[in-house]
């Protein structure tokens, strides 16, 4: 068993000291919106085989971080190598609903050790997040009173009337939004506004309007934002 006399461990009151005191700390956390919750690091042992299973014993440095950043908590621990100042093992978790969206993107974090690129990725990626959950409450403030609105994930919002029409079944619109994240940390979204026409739709839709709707909207996008954009269609289709 290694002790570290060097171990430290920061808590909550010494971690808001820190953000309170250092003014590079405290740009950086306004820049980024990162706030740590937890942070330590620590001396543990390790033991390295080369190709002929000979075994070399040494002491990486164990770093542990909490936070979250625009709402969105995650865990970071990664180990070093501080005599050749190399990343040697890195752990990443995320909160569930985000794993889905985040998981290959982490997968490649933790292979290639590379810490700049998860916070790149994961800052870019939250901001992104934070902007689909907001869009989603506001709609849902918005036409609760006319519309029937529900989830299946965090990524997709279905849109429907309150009251069905008396030709049959009414459209509904599934508005889609999910982030992909490359391997350079960058974030691409894409956000969709697809409608499902019963058949007996197909009657009155003579000029193809519901069909061109993807389309359109994604034009809408550019001038008004994403927001703007199924208020518009919305208005469109439901006479709302």
């Amino acid at each position: 068993m290694i002790s570290d006399p060097e171990e430290k461990n920061y808590s909550q009151a010494s971690i808001k000291k820190i953000y309170e005191t250092d003014v590079q700390i405290k740009r950086l956390a306004s820049f980024t919106k990162i706030k740590f919750t937890k942070i330590s690091n620590s001396l543990i042992p390790a033991i390295d085989t080369n190709y002929n299973n000979e075994e070399t014993r040494h002491v990486l440095r164990r770093y542990t971080y909490f936070g979250a950043t625009y709402g969105l908590a995650f865990s970071l621990i990664f180990d070093v190598d501080e005599t050749n100042a190399c990343v040697k093992k890195t752990k990443v978790n995320v909160g569930f609903g985000a794993k889905s969206e985040l998981g290959k993107f982490i997968e490649f974090v933790e292979h290639e050790n590379n810490i700049h690129i998860f916070f790149k990725g994961l800052i870019s990626y939250a901001r992104l997040n934070q902007q689909r959950t907001r869009l989603f409450e506001a709609l849902k403030r918005k036409y609760h009173r006319s519309l029937l609105i529900s989830s299946s994930s965090s990524t997709n919002e279905y849109l429907e009337p309150e009251e069905k029409q008396d030709f049959g079944d009414a459209i509904d619109l599934t508005l889609y939004w999910r982030n992909t994240v490359s391997r350079t940390g960058h974030v691409v979204p894409n956000i969709q506004l697809i409608p499902r026409v019963p058949p007996k739709w197909e009657i009155f839709d003579e000029k193809n309007l519901v069909s061109q709707l993807p389309a359109q909207f994604l034009k809408l996008v550019q001038l008004k934002g994403v927001q703007g954009a199924v208020e518009v269609c919305v208005r469109c289709i439901f006479d709302l």
